[in-house]
């Protein structure tokens, strides 16, 4: 196995960048699939006139919310520490000024109350509050 001495710095950034890119595509998918989801048990839920059936459907939005508001958080996870590996070589190679990373990692960037992160947590807590809405409606 190779070591990582072998690698130069510009190979190691480089593979971040890719890593980096490749979690937030898993980001725009796991997007695009939840929409797809919830479009499909609503619609389902309020053609149908069946009580158990509602109930079930309304379990199923419950559940798939939560397991893909926990594998998007793992993105986060994920791309957050490519960022900060960047954002170190960024830093070591004294080309911090002009780096990405060290910009998407300064706390300018974190914590933002307008973000990506703050925009699917919202998005997933709507569901989960219509549910229950649903639910006590049932």
């Amino acid at each position: 196995m190779p070591k990582r001495d072998d690698f130069s710095y510009q190979e190691i950034y480089e593979e971040v960048g890719r890593t980096y890119r490749y979690f937030l595509s898993w980001r725009h998918a796991l997007l695009g699939g939840y929409l797809i989801g919830i479009y499909t048990l609503f619609s389902h839920y309020f053609e149908n006139n069946d009580m158990n059936i509602q109930r079930n459907l309304l379990i199923c939005l419950f559940v798939i919310t939560i397991v893909f508001w926990m594998i998007e958080y793992r993105i986060r996870e994920l791309y957050r520490a490519c960022t900060n590996s960047g954002a170190k070589i960024e830093t070591d190679n004294k080309f911090s000024s002009i780096g990405i990373y060290v910009k998407l990692d300064s706390k300018d960037m974190r914590g933002r109350i307008i973000s990506h992160s703050n925009a699917f947590n919202i998005l997933f807590l709507s569901v989960l509050l219509a549910v229950i809405y649903l639910s006590f409606k049932l």
